[in-house]
């Protein structure tokens, strides 16, 4: 009788995908994401931590490719962490400094530099996302009512503290001194733990942690006003969501407190600091002297024509920039004048002397072209003034 050959060995069982890959929460060292990245591709769990730690000297795609895994991966428990999945406090703060380690090593690898405010806002963002949920209780009380004390070597069934322990016989008597005493109410069940609030300051921290480091990286160019915008959005969706779902009262303040902030960094945004602060007269006495361009960043600017010497012929045009402050310019009464000025929160004033003759306010963003008629054949001058917040004054002066 022939041996019939041995059956073959069974296949191996087939590599999990995306969607089944496990985070081991007792094979780890950190997170757990080795064990994840083994089940991936196959190989061993030492073998993934040195691919891990191999790659984390390779500007630092390492040490971001585990904190990824390790906020979006789900644990052998179905916690994510990114969804107050961290077991405990200690977790959440470790992967917040994961995080923002990660963040740091991708600035110094875009830009050879880095910034305290990009960690910061990931690693907060991160940590609030991760925490724990608790939930507050106190354990139920079992002791019997003052005046009545279960059978020795038995306690009271819940629901039964105060009955009579055999049945059909009469209630034990109030002691002395007190008189119907009743079993008090039941405690109220604790309310569960408030997490919109922090989920959405969590995000709001993510998003602008992410703005400012694709700003880092030169991706985009964005301001602080589209970084606290974008917050400030945020928040507003999180108090949209709570007429539904949780309680976030503490969004209201957090909201009323961005709106000024919101407010004013979009004013500062668009006020160009550049060409310093204080305050600054230029008084050419020739035409050699007059530059084609000045600039203040915020203060009082003075910009006196009316020292200029002999003028035969028409001047170049004259541009002058200010941030912030008061902008002066002087010219003979004598001078055709073309002025450009554009104004976004403040007022424009033409004065002869001391005296008003033209005033331009009331509305935000005032843009005008002013023309001063002088003497015929006179010198004319093309005049560009450029002011963020602030007054502009055109004085004309006899010579």
């Amino acid at each position: 009788m022939q041996q019939q050959p041995p059956p073959p060995p069974p296949p191996p069982p087939p590599r999990p995908g995306w969607s089944e890959v496990r985070r081991s929460t007792t094979e780890r060292h950190v997170g757990g994401v080795s064990t994840a990245l083994a089940g991936l591709l196959g190989v061993r769990t030492s073998t993934a931590r040195v691919i891990f730690v191999v790659s984390a000297f390779a500007a630092g795609i390492g040490t971001l490719a585990y904190a990824i895994m390790w906020l979006l991966v789900p644990d052998d428990q179905g916690r994510v962490l990114v969804r107050a999945g961290a077991v405990d406090n200690g977790e959440a703060t470790f992967a917040a400094v994961v995080s923002a380690i990660a963040s740091t090593s991708l600035s110094w690898w875009a830009l050879d530099r880095g910034g305290i405010l990009v960690p910061l806002l990931v690693g907060g963002g991160v940590y609030l996302l991760a925490r724990p949920s608790r939930v507050d209780g106190s354990p139920t009380d079992t002791s019997p009512l003052p005046g009545t004390s279960p059978l020795p070597g038995t306690s009271p069934l819940p629901g039964t503290r105060g009955m009579p322990s055999t049945p059909g016989a009469p209630p034990a008597p109030p002691p002395a001194g007190a008189s119907g005493a009743q079993a008090p109410p039941p405690a109220r069940p604790p309310r569960p733990p408030a997490f919109l609030g922090p989920l959405t300051v969590g995000i709001a921290a993510l998003v602008a942690g992410t703005l400012a480091l694709l700003h880092a990286t030169g991706a985009i160019d964005t301001q602080a006003s589209t970084v606290l915008t974008a917050v400030l959005a945020v928040v507003g969706l999180g108090l949209l969501a709570s007429a539904w779902v949780g309680r976030a009262r503490g969004l209201v303040w957090l909201g009323l407190l961005l709106l000024p902030v919101v407010a004013v960094s979009t004013v500062a945004d668009r006020i160009d600091l550049r060409g310093g602060f204080g305050e600054r007269e230029v008084a050419p006495t020739s035409v050699a002297l007059v530059r084609d361009q000045y600039r203040l960043g915020a203060g009082d600017q003075s910009i006196d024509l009316t020292e200029l010497g002999e003028v035969t012929a028409d001047l170049p045009d004259i541009r002058v920039r200010q941030g912030a402050g008061r902008m002066r310019v002087f010219v003979p009464a004598e001078w055709n004048v073309v002025a450009d000025v554009e104004v976004d929160f403040g007022e424009v004033s033409v004065l002869a002397g001391e005296q008003v003759t033209r005033n331009l306010d009331g509305d935000p963003g005032v843009e005008r072209r002013l023309v001063l008629a002088g003497d015929p054949g006179a010198p004319e001058v093309q005049l560009d003034l450029d002011l963020t917040v602030g007054v502009v004054e055109v004085h004309r002066e006899s010579r």
